[in-house]
């Protein structure tokens, strides 16, 4: 199954491509042990130029996974949250594609994505089996398994994140996705820790919980990240930042995610592909404010 990967979301617009030279049908769970093998992948180096650089990078992996744009099977696409620019370039590129093609998209939300750990992340946490979000290697004692959480924050300035929490693999929203001021975020977030700690004392065996931060957030708010963790210190909760290889937006985990979605029978047609903002660009709430205010104005006019 030939899916193209697009984001375009972040910093570094990038697209990634299942091998040509794969041998039958991999399976997610295949894939998802040693995607390396699987997948090759090409980032922009160029900050912010999707609309420069993506044809030219499409161009690139196509033509280092010996295959044509008429191979394709499928395209997944980071929706968004993230820059609005990108976003609408890498939907646009994306419903182009489906169309000229008649292929079936995959909506993929960015913040979502980064739930889906690439085999080296899971060596780095520690994590070499994980299963609906949960250590499950055979000879780990039942009082070490660990459920693991993976909070997403994307920098949406003036003290504002697009922000998520995830179980591995998007099995499940522990906080759905949705724009933020941090505080608000890391409250929410705080609330939800001490729920799970509340049950975990409650069961008996119940997992440890590490808590991963992922996103570009991290860069903007690490301070109030850093000071978060330390309300935990003492209750057994591991929170984690990603370093900064794996930190940030990339077109693999769009593909990881849009392959699971493929397993799922979730696709969609191009016309259905749209983008997700999450909130109004900077311009509209702008906008609306001024009608607001000339509302305001007519009425106290009407009034006298």
């Amino acid at each position: 199954m030939s899916i193209l990967g697009i984001e375009t979301t972040g910093k570094y617009p990038s697209v990634a491509l299942l091998k040509r030279d794969i041998k039958g049908e991999p399976k997610f769970d295949d894939i998802i042990e040693d995607e390396t093998n699987y997948l090759e992948i090409i980032e922009s180096k160029d900050e912010m130029n999707s609309l420069r650089d993506l044809t030219a990078i499409l161009e690139e992996i196509l033509n280092k996974t010996n295959q044509k744009m008429s191979d394709l099977k499928g395209v997944a696409v980071s929706v968004g949250a993230g820059s609005f620019t990108g976003i609408r370039i890498g939907v646009a590129t994306a419903r182009a594609i489906a169309q000229s093609l008649d292929i079936p998209c995959f909506s993929v939300e960015t913040l979502k994505s980064f739930s889906f750990l690439t085999s080296d992340e899971r060596v780095d946490l520690s994590c070499e089996n994980f299963s609906k979000g949960q250590w499950k290697s055979p000879c780990m004692p039942e009082h070490l398994r660990e459920e693991v959480w993976i909070s997403t924050i994307i920098n949406a300035r003036r003290r504002q994140v697009y922000g998520g929490v995830f179980k591995i693999d998007a099995e499940k929203d522990i906080i759905s996705g949705q724009c933020y001021l941090i505080e608000e975020y890391l409250e929410l977030l705080k609330s939800k820790i001490e729920e799970y700690i509340k049950n975990k004392k409650a069961k008996a065996n119940y997992p440890r919980l590490k808590v991963v931060f992922y996103g570009d957030g991290i860069d903007a708010y690490y301070e109030d990240i850093e000071e978060f963790s330390k309300l935990f210190f003492d209750g057994g909760i591991n929170i984690v930042i990603a370093d900064e290889k794996n930190r940030y937006q990339t077109a693999r985990k769009v593909l990881l995610n849009g392959l699971k979605l493929f397993e799922k029978g979730e696709s969609i047609g191009y016309e259905e592909l749209t983008p997700n903002y999450m909130r109004k660009a900077e311009a509209e709430q702008k906008l609306d404010s001024e009608k607001k205010e000339i509302l305001k104005k007519a009425e106290k006019d009407m009034v006298l």
